[in-house]
């Protein structure tokens, strides 16, 4: 059923967004008989950490509505590609591929997401899932949940290991109501994006896409107020305490005013790679570099360079700085360079391969505040990137003026 699309021609975009704050992008691409259709709802960071896990709760709860699901891909002959998120994230995505004839009804039953009541037997059950997967699977949870103070320094940064210890004492606290309220502040039309590809024209989907998803009601505001992002650069570091006995972690998180960097993208994928010749002596220091590279909406690129730390906190930051020293001192080799970039390269690579995947691919750049257009420019630019590149981006933006550095210790730690 599912038609590849690598023969690939530029297709026009459009954007609109509905009253009540839906996002749509429209892709038209009319070479089979198809829509894909990608919902997703941004994950708003507005749990408090006592309410770790929520997320995949409700992930869990929606997905009673799998008797709809199956009906629907019986009778249409489509397929549901994907559902959920990455482990943790407690993102919800929805992607259906349809035959067009079908289009309305994967619109219909993907409003559902945000209409249908959830009763409280099953809340508690996907609770009780929940909690016992939580006592023997790890979670990574974005550090702008933990406090207002530093989401006040990183809006926007990498992920964090907390223990499944504490996410299951979390889950243990919650009850359905608190649950279901949290739902009223997510799953709703200005908490989401709609991304449409295949064969239907801009004026149909507007159409339809109102029809189903204009009476939506807005969600009810988060429990937590806006937080000012200091305007000024420079060096900040903040401390957070949690309820984990694993080993800390710590972040660097770069951010600077100015659009995407690419050549860190690739940076990025050299440091999370394997053992480099010429960095050997820090290998062990670096503690297993974990990057994270997006754009925001705000015309921000943020890197975010995750590692575990052994041992004092101040000296495992001060070793990691030697480390991006010599990154910055030495440039990498131009092998070195085509390894990483055609790392980088494979997620954009299968981006236009097929329906379903120009949709998540739009998607994830809407949501991400990317240029829709990488969507067929971005092998291109990533492929244009040399090590002189590289070299120049690194010494231009690893700075103490660019960083936040947040540090997490075991709540044990904090001095009395």
């Amino acid at each position: 059923m599912n038609t590849n699309t690598l023969e690939y021609t530029a297709n026009p975009l459009h954007e609109f967004t509905l009253d009540n704050g839906l996002k749509v992008v429209v892709r038209e691409d009319h070479r089979t008989p198809q829509v894909a259709l990608t919902l997703t709802f941004a994950s708003r960071g507005d749990e408090r950490p006592e309410e770790f896990g929520t997320g995949n709760v409700l992930l869990r709860a929606l997905r009673y509505l799998k008797n709809d699901y199956e009906a629907f891909i019986t009778e249409s002959g489509g397929t549901r590609f994907r559902y959920g998120d990455s482990p943790g994230s407690g993102q919800l995505t929805d992607s259906l591929l349809v035959p067009v004839e079908h289009f309305e009804s994967a619109l219909k039953l993907q409003s559902k997401l945000m209409t249908t009541d959830l009763p409280d037997e099953s809340l508690q059950n996907a609770l009780n899932i929940t909690r016992d997967r939580s006592k023997k699977e790890s979670f990574f949870l974005s550090p702008i949940w933990y406090s207002p103070e530093i989401e006040c320094l990183v809006y926007a940064g990498s992920r964090h290991y907390r223990s499944h210890q504490a996410v299951s004492a979390n889950l243990e606290r919650l009850s359905p109501d608190r649950i279901r309220n949290l739902r009223r502040s997510r799953h709703c039309p200005d908490n989401a994006q709609l991304a449409i590809t295949g064969d239907i024209g801009i004026e149909e989907a507007r159409r339809l896409v109102e029809r189903h998803f204009a009476d939506i009601p807005r969600g009810e505001p988060s429990f937590r107020s806006a937080v000012q992002v200091p305007a000024a650069p420079g060096y900040r570091r903040i401390t957070q305490y949690l309820d984990t006995q694993h080993p800390e972690y710590s972040m660097m998180i770069f951010i600077f005013n100015t659009p995407l960097v690419y050549e860190l993208e690739v940076l990025g994928s050299l440091l999370e790679g394997d053992t480099l010749p010429h960095l050997a002596a820090f290998q062990e220091k670096r503690g297993g570099v974990v990057p994270r590279f997006i754009g925001d909406n705000q015309g921000n690129t943020i890197l975010g360079l995750a590692f575990y730390i052994h041992g004092d906190p101040q000296e495992a930051e001060e070793n990691f700085w030697k480390f991006l020293d010599e990154v910055k001192r030495s440039p990498f080799s131009p092998e070195e360079i085509d390894s990483a970039v055609n790392k980088a390269c494979s997620l954009p690579q299968v981006w236009n391969s097929s329906l379903e995947h120009q949709a998540e691919a739009l998607s994830y750049l809407y949501g991400s505040g990317q240029p829709l257009q990488l969507l067929d420019d971005k092998v291109g630019l990533l492929r244009s990137i040399t090590p002189e590149d590289v070299h120049v981006a690194a010494n231009a933006y690893l700075t103490r003026e660019n960083v936040t550095v947040v540090c997490a210790l075991p709540i044990g730690t904090k001095p009395k």
